[in-house]
């Protein structure tokens, strides 16, 4: 079972990054995040020599949060690069209610395939009963929505994340020290994982590191700096920081260098984004690693969506199938490998 995991992972995962790697041209890092997905509602044509025969919507919600933004420019560019899939954009919806109705506006523009990013707070599930009916196949990116009835969820892996992360801080502290944890929006999912994965490996494999303080920053660098400054006035010997998101860490620095503390402490977070990776390239930061949590899952589930409007699955696999979750992998970057990861920066 673990191998066919991992080779599913490395089929999907070898595709995104050989169309990426081909389509790239002149693209610099810092554009990976761009050339969609800004509230914006578009189609992505097809290049001159090719005519769009499958025709795949893609929703996630409006918001100003550079993954989130760098999410729809994925879809986008994986469109482009197919050359016959017409993308139709869906990122302008402010609520639950709005991304449902323009699902279902899609649904009856006859799209082939969906691929959608739920809004928080929000249930898709009779979105999803009714794509089904009309047989058309739902890849979820990202949150999971409740229901059975998509044909499969592409995510990051949040509770090995947090693994992960609890693994490194153990390693580099040697074993003992006290942390800070700044969470992202509180509920379930992805917080309540990387969390729970974080916490329960250090309960079992490092009890000599503990956890003196956590805060929601709320997914937001503004936040995190005000959660972050009031933890370190109420600590006055912290050793590391687990920040939940690199957009986060932009605040939690702040904080950090204005309390005259950098020398202090190092800084971990989650994403990938090209001011956390440049952060740690130059050496000089207290944020000094992140585990990848890449918006390139759009151009999976792309992919994916657009075989299943064909009738196929993955190719290269002993039974030709597309399977119900992928997960990827929560890849550690550090100094030592950084530059392996600069074009797959947000």
């Amino acid at each position: 079972m673990r191998t066919a995991v991992a080779l599913i992972i490395g089929v999907v995962l070898g595709v995104v990054v050989n169309h990426w790697w081909r389509g790239r041209g002149d693209t610099t890092a810092h554009s990976l995040g761009e050339g969609g997905g800004e509230g914006v509602e578009a189609s992505a044509e097809a290049p001159d020599n090719a005519s769009p025969s499958i025709r795949i919507g893609f929703s996630c919600p409006e918001s100003d949060d550079s993954w989130l933004l760098a999410l729809g420019g994925q879809a986008t560019r994986a469109a482009t690069e197919l050359g016959d899939v017409e993308l139709l954009l869906r990122t302008s919806a402010s609520t639950p209610e709005e991304q449902i109705s323009g699902l279902g506006q899609l649904l009856d523009e006859a799209v082939d395939a969906l691929v959608v990013f739920s809004h928080a707070g929000g249930s898709l599930s009779s979105v999803c009963s009714r794509a089904r009916r009309s047989d058309v196949p739902v890849i979820n990116v990202g949150p999971p929505i409740p229901t059975e009835d998509f044909l499969c969820h592409v995510d990051g892996d949040n509770y090995g994340i947090g693994v992960a992360a609890a693994r490194f801080l153990a390693a580099k502290l040697g074993g003992y020290g006290k942390v800070l944890e700044i969470t992202g929006a509180v509920g379930p999912g992805a917080t309540e994982d990387r969390s729970r994965g974080f916490h329960e490996t250090l309960a079992v494999e490092s009890r000599g590191v503990k956890v003196i303080g956590s805060a929601s920053g709320e997914s937001a660098a503004d936040r995190a700096l005000i959660a972050t400054e009031g933890l370190l006035e109420e600590h006055t010997v912290v050793d590391a920081v687990f920040s939940h998101s690199d957009e986060m860490n932009v605040g939690v620095l702040q904080a950090v260098i204005a309390a005259g503390r950098e020398d202090e402490l190092f800084i971990t977070g989650v994403g990938g984004s090209r001011w956390a990776l440049r952060q740690i390239q130059r050496g000089q930061s207290p944020v000094c690693a992140t585990f990848l949590y890449s918006p390139t899952m759009a151009g999976c589930a792309m992919r994916l969506a657009r075989l299943a409007a064909q009738g196929k699955g993955l190719p290269d696999l002993e039974i030709s199938d597309i399977p119900r979750r992928i997960n990827l992998q929560p890849v550690l970057v550090t100094r030592e490998n950084v530059e392996s990861f600069l074009l797959l920066a947000y």
